[in-house]
């Protein structure tokens, strides 16, 4: 086992505990893309499949572990709203002290959809898994400047 097989075992070991650590923050989740999670599981399982039948060395089977794990992260990793920030995704953790402003609708009773406001930029549009009022209540608990609620009007109800 060379040191680059160490190096990919780690990094898939940390993947994992981020991956917890990321189901553990959010708490308003947002609805998922099940081709981006079907497209990742099968390229995992296809990466999977490669380290235990293709690799005939260490340095193959770690690298191929890798990047199994890589797409199965991408497949799990959850955005929406946390007690610290909004994760938007993989890469992206945005405090709510940044926020300018949100606009919430409802879509049905079940989902909202939040668009996130960063001075006069719109950077994130999340459809959360909450209704209106689960996701105006988690927001009015931090620190977001403005939150407006567009009305339901009767072709909603």
């Amino acid at each position: 086992m060379n040191l680059m097989s160490i190096v990919y075992l780690t990094l898939s070991a940390l993947l994992i505990v981020a991956l917890g650590f990321d189901w553990r923050m959010v708490k308003i989740r947002t609805k998922l893309n099940w081709w981006r999670v079907g497209i990742c599981l099968l390229l995992a399982a296809i990466a999977a499949y490669s380290a235990k039948v293709l690799t005939t060395d260490a340095a193959g089977t770690s690298s191929s572990v890798f990047i199994a794990v890589f797409f199965f992260i991408f497949a799990l990793w959850r955005s929406g709203l946390s007690s610290h920030g909004i994760v938007g995704s993989i890469r992206s953790l945005k405090p709510y002290n940044l926020v300018s402003q949100v606009e919430l609708a409802a879509i049905n009773d079940q989902q909202t959809r939040a668009i996130f406001h960063f001075g006069a930029v719109q950077t994130q549009k999340l459809v959360l898994n909450a209704d209106l009022t689960t996701a105006e209540n988690f927001l009015r608990q931090t620190e977001v400047r403005s939150i407006q609620v567009e009305p339901k009007t009767e072709a909603d109800k």
